[in-house]
């Protein structure tokens, strides 16, 4: 009876721990005590501290906004996707007019800072908790440091400077300026490198969907990357393109849950979708127009026996009209899970590889790393004569392979300096400030220290 009891106060502790990041609308924003959020009852045996990382990979990732609407607005924002939909808040972000009150913009960033605050819940409760010990209380402190620095990652990445926010506690949150983007690299650095240190090499259990040390060190290429730092950028995507656990997979299976290519993916858990994504891309039959088409440029990229173009891009004739939309995941139903999201893939790796050895000088390995890509997909070998011409060929690879993922093309043009001169040629109002997305009314309200981005 004793035993039962105590596990029934440790469910209701994980509850009470996982409900208000559901129930809340802006974290931020809402009073709470600090102890009634942080429990150290939920740590007190793997099982419930499992529970509590779940609600990150669930409603926290894998659904709405980021399962879906993050992808979509990043792509409307740049010269990737348009939209035969009315709907005011998709149209701001093709239009480049995004306007405070967006409710894609707020909803994105709640669900971004909900991550932060549940990472910063998990390490807190460990920290505070002897009831996890040895590999267990490593592998959980790992993925909140993890999922900490990505969700700090996709915030800089499409906001710039942001409030760094390293605790649970709302007085201290709710009076956050900004802080200057180099601060917060340097923060999500930091949690990689606990988080490299921390997590195990192999999955935990059969699926891809909980990260391992490859997925962290699949974020640290990236990071370093955007900060243009080739020599660990290539260090680590060279990591996981040894790694045997990993292998390019044949274009037809590269999105199905079971493919060798992902590094970490995430499953819906949702009843009604394999993905949200798929919903909102893929439309109802062959002759309906999509709400969410491919825009002419991107299509064209492709070269004409592109199996990723056969592969990954539907076609319909609706009304006279041909559209194109975006075919990677092609699942709507969820009758049988077939495919999830996927967060990071080999894929990338190779480009990210490809694209520091250009900076580095070593032009026959990027090539190399280059046609690895195009080999998969069936197109022929590229031989660069210069350092410039090689850097575009491996931009317009990213474009080919990444397209709609996870917000690739946006934060490309951002970071290598190109954003004001293509999205001049897509919008007649695009202007510098632009680039940046404006901090949602909601939050400006709630905290006064909080300035608004330049040009909002």
């Amino acid at each position: 009876m004793k035993r039962k009891f105590k596990r029934i106060k440790q469910i209701v502790a994980v509850f009470l721990f996982i409900y208000p990041l559901f129930c809340c609308k802006d974290f931020l924003t809402i009073d709470l005590p600090k102890d009634q959020l942080v429990n150290a009852n939920v740590f007190t045996d793997e099982q419930s501290a499992k529970a509590a990382l779940f609600g990150i990979y669930g409603d926290g990732l894998s659904q709405n906004p980021l399962g879906g609407t993050w992808e979509i607005a990043l792509a409307l924002s740049a010269d990737e996707l348009q939209t035969q939909s009315t709907d005011a808040n998709y149209m701001q972000f093709q239009t480049n007019e995004v306007l405070t009150d967006n409710s894609q913009l707020d909803g994105i960033w709640n669900a971004l800072y909900n991550v932060i605050y549940q990472a910063n819940s998990i390490l807190e409760g460990i920290a505070g908790s002897s009831g996890l010990k040895g590999q267990v209380r490593d592998q959980i402190s790992g993925e909140a440091y993890f999922m900490r620095a990505y969700a700090h990652f996709l915030l800089l990445n499409a906001w710039g400077d942001i409030p760094l926010i390293l605790t649970t506690n709302y007085q201290v949150n709710q009076a956050f300026p900004k802080e200057q983007k180099s601060k917060v690299y340097r923060q999500v650095l930091d949690d990689l490198q606990h988080a490299y240190q921390l997590i195990s090499d192999e999955y935990q259990g059969d699926e891809r969907v909980r990260p391992n040390k490859a997925a962290v060190a699949a974020l640290l290429a990236r990071v370093y990357l955007y900060l243009n730092d080739w020599e660990s950028a290539a260090a680590y995507a060279t990591e996981v393109i040894k790694n045997p656990a990993y292998e390019l997979s044949d274009i037809e299976s590269t999105f199905l849950k079971e493919s060798k290519e992902t590094v970490w993916q995430l499953m819906s858990v949702s009843r009604s979708n394999n993905t949200v994504i798929t919903a909102q891309l893929v439309p109802s039959s062959t002759s309906s127009v999509p709400t969410m088409t491919l825009r002419r440029g991107l299509v064209q990229l492709f070269e004409g026996n592109d199996r990723r173009f056969t592969s990954w891009v539907g076609r319909n004739i609706a009304q006279g009209e041909e559209y194109f939309y975006a075919y990677k995941y092609k699942v709507k139903t969820a009758a049988t899970k077939q495919e999830y999201l996927i967060v990071f893939r080999l894929a990338e790796l190779y480009l990210i590889r490809a694209e520091a050895l250009v900076h580095l000088q070593k032009l026959g390995d990027a090539e190399k790393d280059l046609n690895v890509i195009r080999h998969r997909a069936n197109i022929s070998d590229v031989h660069a004569t210069s350092e410039d011409q090689l850097l575009t060929l491996v931009s317009e690879e990213r474009q080919r392979e990444l397209f709609l993922e996870g917000g690739h093309r946006w934060f490309d043009l951002k970071r290598t300096g190109n954003v004001d001169k293509i999205m001049a040629e897509v919008n007649e109002g695009w202007e510098p400030y632009k680039q940046l997305w404006p901090i949602p009314y909601n939050q400006l309200m709630a905290n006064p220290f909080l300035a608004q981005n330049d040009g909002y």
